[in-house]
């Protein structure tokens, strides 16, 4: 192995070691009860970025992007020694998009950026994925629920943060999501929604016993449903494409 690379592999060692202790230390404090507050965790362990008039948002090739329903655009960028996730505006649109080894863009579901991303925005704005994972997290309580959208392809939309390691109850508006190319859309069973609208093409969704006051989804053939309990009689079914 080259010198150059030897000190490249120790330095990321060293980041990485560091960042380890770091989340280790925040998580006993927390199961000790003595909660790191939101904002000193982001400062430690992001770096962070303010937006202003975006309208729309493009995730393309991120292995773990967190949304968070805020009153402005911010952006938390994972600390690292090589910048995997990166960001650019073009016009009304915040683009965030990953790379691996030589710079190339990581256009391929197998080669996501591994660098975490926490994304606050207001919900009226659209967000387009690619190749991604998306984790959206509801209201804390029924009197603040917003309403979102996603157009994904190729790509995990997440109601939960962690593959449910929350386990609060969320709560949604409604969620229109539009997914195409082999994505997955996937609920949790502390979910609650005013209204589900899905359209699949070549995609999946799972309610995991989510709870759905009204839900009207268009599927293809090439598509798989799943619902459980209640959910299955609140489907509007006329909106089934054979």
């Amino acid at each position: 192995m080259k010198t150059s690379n030897k000190i490249l592999l120790w330095l990321l060692l060293v980041v990485l070691g560091y960042m380890a202790c770091a989340q280790i230390a925040l998580h006993i404090k927390y199961v000790n009860k003595d909660t790191t507050d939101a904002a000193t965790y982001n400062a430690l362990i992001f770096d962070d970025y303010a937006f202003n008039n975006i309208k729309n948002i493009k995730v393309n090739g991120l292995s773990s992007c967190d949304i968070f329903f805020a009153d402005s655009v911010k952006l938390f960028v994972e600390k690292s020694v090589i910048s995997y996730a990166r960001f650019r505006v073009s016009g009304d649109t915040l683009i965030l998009y990953g790379v691996y080894s030589g710079g190339s863009l990581a256009d391929n579901r197998f080669y996501m950026s591994p660098q975490r991303v926490k994304l606050y925005m207001p919900a009226h704005i659209n967000v387009y994925a690619l190749n991604a994972n998306i984790y959206v997290r509801g209201a804390g309580d029924s009197n603040h629920i917003h309403s979102c959208r996603f157009d994904i392809a190729n790509s995990g939309l997440y109601t939960r943060l962690f593959y449910g390691a929350d386990s609060l109850d969320r709560y949604f508006d409604t969620l229109s999501v539009t997914a195409r190319n082999n994505s997955f859309v996937s609920l949790f069973k502390n979910d609650h929604f005013n209204m589900l609208n899905v359209n699949l093409d070549h995609s999946l969704i799972n309610d995991f016993h989510a709870k759905i006051q009204q839900s009207a989804i268009a599927a293809d053939s090439n598509s798989a449903v799943v619902l459980g309990g209640e959910n299955i009689t609140k489907l509007n079914s006329t909106a089934i494409k054979k």
